[in-house]
């Protein structure tokens, strides 16, 4: 077996051992909420040390909120490598496959009727959920600064994170009043479709500019003298009918 190949065994492993402590967490914070469960408990309920949960997760509130990984993972592969025109569409598709799939991530699943009063009910899952906000926000605004969008790419990443935050938490507020899931999940992707419309409508790429001639030469003098304006006004030298400020 090569080394790709044990590698890729190892992070199955890895992947599933995680997974299988955040399933028993969930259950035991379900079961007698969040606060009044350990992290010492979770590890003995799961068959593991306290130091392998934290090997697996940076603190508790992680073990509940498990898929904020995922999420930056799905983000960074949708906008990496992607030229300003493409980034902001391949952004939404990524969001609205995860509404297409039914996953988890979007919010519009029938498990989210336990798992969002719990978070609610805790202010240390509700201070990670918003910083973990914060982060996908960071995220989103270096992959479009990198795309081009520049001074703007800090307030669309917000407003893209807003979005999201208006879908999932209308998702769940829908579910929990007990509308049909293929409903809920057709109005998340309408929400997503009109919102990054507008968003793309807004924030336009910014051409890039241009310096020299095609071949980036300077203009030799013929070629300056014969494209430049002959009559100029004489006290701003600007071309005649021209705005001096234009």
């Amino acid at each position: 077996m090569g080394d790709v190949a044990r590698e890729g065994l190892r992070a199955r492993k890895r992947r599933e051992q995680r997974l299988r402590i955040s399933d028993v967490a969930t259950r035991l914070f379900i079961e007698r909420g969040f606060d009044a469960v350990t992290v010492e408990e979770v590890a003995q309920a799961a068959g593991v040390s306290k130091a392998t949960v934290f090997n697996y997760f940076e603190c508790k509130e992680d073990l509940l909120l498990d898929r904020f990984p995922e999420m930056i993972g799905r983000v960074r592969s949708a906008m990496m490598a992607k030229g300003a025109i493409e980034v902001l569409h391949a952004l939404c598709g990524a969001l609205l496959e995860l509404v297409k799939s039914g996953d988890p991530l979007s919010g519009a699943v029938p498990a989210v009727k336990s798992f969002w009063p719990l978070v609610m009910g805790a202010p240390a899952l509700r201070a990670r959920a918003q910083q973990q906000g914060e982060l996908l926000e960071a995220e989103i605004t270096r992959h479009l600064a990198a795309a081009g969008f520049g001074a703007d790419a800090p307030l669309i990443a917000a407003m893209v994170v807003a979005v999201w935050w208006f879908a999932w938490r209308q998702a769940v507020e829908r579910i929990g009043a007990g509308r049909s899931l293929a409903r809920v999940r057709a109005e998340q992707r309408t929400t997503l479709e009109r919102a990054f419309a507008a968003l793309r409508m807004a924030f336009p790429p910014k051409a890039k500019k241009r310096t020299g001639t095609r071949s980036g030469r300077t203009p030799t003098r013929a070629v300056a003298k014969r494209v430049l304006p002959k009559s100029r006004n004489v006290e701003t030298g600007a071309p005649r009918g021209a705005r001096p400020w234009g």
